[in-house]
């Protein structure tokens, strides 16, 4: 039995070593390895080709019996000859240059005369002509390269995995493992508002919003696959209790439980009935998955993974740091010249029980602050319990309050004053992401005390906007005046007055995406001076459809008074509440309050398929480039890309669609 217990280790062992060289030929094998990688001139005798080179070129192969010489013994040398021999005569086909036949270059004399070249020493394009001698470290370096590889070869093979699929769900949950943490710092950088990739490719924070989505479900997919394939190898070995108790086992396990439990309520039905459940949790668990993760590696002395972690947490705080700035930077300004003190921002709410939305009116306190279409600021109102939540909300028109004082303002009489200037009046003040620029003759006069006035139109629905709106319903004249706090501007201006014929479709509080854009097609025809503030719109037209025929009638008569008196505008409205349908009078009161300008009322949803594709014939008939923007519900939104997909298949390739975030 013992004699069988030895022949089979025997047997085993040879079967191991079968697969490396041995050992007395390894010196041999460094020293024509390191030749190789010196650039010998080659004869023209001399047969083409890697083995040609080797074995027949005089300069190489006498480089290689003088270096064999020097660093082996005899016994290494008549081995690592014999080996080399026979991989000329397998491989190559040809024989290696006898010894005796290079002797008068092999003299201990020769030898010591002959050129100590180090690695990379002679350039590839100045290849020598005469043998030269390794220099020790260029030797140990290659002997030490074969030898570890010989190593590992040997030592895979004797002590490797006992099965393939025990080293696949090794490998694959490492793989999973450090890709997930790779993930880690994208998921953390399109999460923030203050995303430097939004600046660098002017894509809109929703679609970051996406990538950050889609990333952590992949990362947390990831970790749960490695956390499992890892579960799968402890039970195989049997210790998987024991191993479980470790500390950093522990940590890592609580990051993919993290993960796993921030998905749920990040679903959208969730997000969108009990948005600030889902904003706590959500950040509360991603804290916890993070300081998981930096648990999980600190076993490993050099935090080789934490590279994937700090950045992660730099993006954070930076993007914190920035939204604190920008609170401060558009809600406080000091004045150190006329009336001096600090101006801070105002607010008013008003709510309209008819139209059932809230309208929002702020004074920023900073005066820098310049207003253009396409731009949305996250509120706060921070005298409240819960004064850190904040919400985005679109702008929705701004004018500018002249004669006013420099001191407090209260916005319920500013809702009165026939001294405000609609921005209609006014060349619009614009960002370089405008496109355009106001000439510095065109701004209001600064000896007159004016301050810009912003308008949000808000839908209230659960938390914080049914808060709100409870706090108006419990004002008087349904007017709250309050502290709210603007955080931006964020979003970019699509340059829309660069298209011709312009079809604007809003669905609801969609409309506050819509109004910018006329107001400043109304800015620009208003300038006088083209080069500062170019359009090329000949004609907009505008769809609203709004449950509420009174909210129609309020934006109409305020925000779009303006515009419905051009010639260059018109609007079909269309209300789409049963009992505006059922009340035949509202619209005739309507058209009745917008007399003479062009406006169509109607009642029930509009053909959005045929208004699209009339728009798009009438532009081709006039040769007019055509622009459709989209801002309402998701289903609407879904419906009207639909219609321009259809349209441009029918042949109206020229239509530009621009859709504008309605939910967040």
């Amino acid at each position: 039995m013992l004699l069988q217990a030895w022949l089979l280790l025997v047997l085993y062992a040879s079967f191991t070593y079968s697969k490396v060289s041995p050992v007395n030929e390894r010196c041999v094998t460094a020293v024509y390895t390191a030749c190789g990688y010196i650039p010998f001139a080659t004869p023209p005798e001399v047969p083409r080709g890697f083995y040609g080179s080797r074995c027949q070129n005089p300069w190489t192969v006498t480089s290689i019996y003088a270096a064999a010489d020097v660093f082996c013994d005899p016994s290494e040398r008549t081995a690592g000859f014999a080996q080399l021999q026979y991989s000329c005569q397998q491989f190559g086909h040809v024989d290696l240059i006898p010894r005796d036949a290079l002797a008068a270059n092999l003299t201990e004399d020769a030898i010591s005369r002959m050129r100590t070249v180090d690695y990379g020493e002679i350039s590839r394009s100045e290849p020598v002509d005469y043998p030269v001698l390794l220099s020790p470290s260029f030797y140990h370096r290659t002997f030490r390269t074969i030898d570890t590889w010989e190593f590992e070869v040997w030592t895979h093979s004797a002590y490797g995995w006992p099965q393939i699929s025990a080293q696949l769900l090794r490998y694959v949950a490492d793989r999973t493992g450090i890709l997930s943490f790779a993930n880690i710092p994208l998921i953390w950088l399109f999460a923030g508002r203050n995303n430097v990739f939004i600046w660098a490719t002017g894509w809109s924070f929703a679609t970051f919003n996406l990538f950050h989505r889609h990333i952590a479900w992949i990362a947390t997919i990831q970790a749960v696959v490695h956390t499992l394939l890892y579960l799968i190898l402890f039970i195989q070995n049997g210790n998987a209790w024991k191993k479980l108790q470790k500390p950093y086992l522990f940590w890592g396990t609580i990051g993919t439980v993290a993960m796993i439990l921030v998905s749920p309520f990040a679903i959208e039905w969730f997000r969108r009935r009990t948005y600030e459940t889902f904003l706590v949790l959500h950040i509360l668990f991603s804290i916890a998955a993070l300081v998981g993760c930096f648990y999980h590696t600190i076993i490993f002395e050099d935090h080789e993974y934490w590279i994937w972690l700090w950045p992660a947490v730099g993006f954070w705080a930076a993007d914190r740091l920035l939204r604190v700035i920008r609170l401060v930077y558009y809600n406080l300004h000091v004045r150190t010249n006329v009336g001096k003190g600090i101006q801070y921002t105002q607010s008013s709410a008003t709510y309209d029980e008819a139209s059932d939305v809230i309208r929002l009116e702020v004074i920023p306190g900073s005066s820098r602050l310049q207003p253009t279409p396409g731009q949305y600021y996250y509120l706060y109102q921070p005298f409240r319990l819960t004064g850190w939540e904040n919400h985005p909300f679109t702008l929705g028109s701004w004018s500018y309050e002249t004669g006013l004082p420099t001191s407090r303002i209260h916005m319920s009489s500013l809702a009165k004053d026939d001294n405000a200037v609609d921005v209609t009046q006014v060349p619009l003040l614009s960002d370089s992401s405008s496109g355009s620029r106001t000439p510095q003759e065109d701004v209001p006069s600064l000896d007159e005390p004016q301050r810009l006035r912003l308008v949000f139109w808000i839908r209230p629905f659960d938390g914080w906007t049914r808060q709100l709106r409870q706090q108006c319903v419990q004002s008087h004249g349904r007017t709250l005046d309050t502290t709210i706090l603007l955080e931006g501007p964020y979003g970019e201006q699509f340059p829309l007055w660069k298209y011709e014929s312009i079809l604007l479709i809003a669905g609801g509080t969609g409309i506050a995406a819509a109004v910018p854009y006329i107001q400043d097609h109304l800015a620009r025809c208003s300038s006088t001076d083209e080069a500062e503030s170019p359009t090329r719109i000949q004609n907009i037209h505008l769809v609203w459809t709004s449950r509420q025929e009174a909210f129609v009638r309020e934006v109409a008569t305020r925000e779009l008074s303006s515009a419905l008196a051009r010639d260059d505008f018109r609007a079909s409205f269309y209300v789409t509440s049963a009992t505006a349908a059922r009340d035949s009078d509202e619209g005739s009161t309507l058209r009745e309050e917008l007399s003479g300008k062009a406006i169509e009322v109607g009642h029930g949803r509009p053909d959005l398929q045929a208004l699209v594709l009339s728009h798009a014939h009438e532009a081709q008939f006039s040769d007019c480039s055509a622009a459709v923007l989209m801002c309402g519900p998701p289903a609407m939104a879904d419906e009207v890309r639909t219609a321009v997909y259809r349209t441009m298949r029918q042949g109206y390739q020229g239509v530009r669609y621009i859709e504008e975030s309605f939910s967040w």
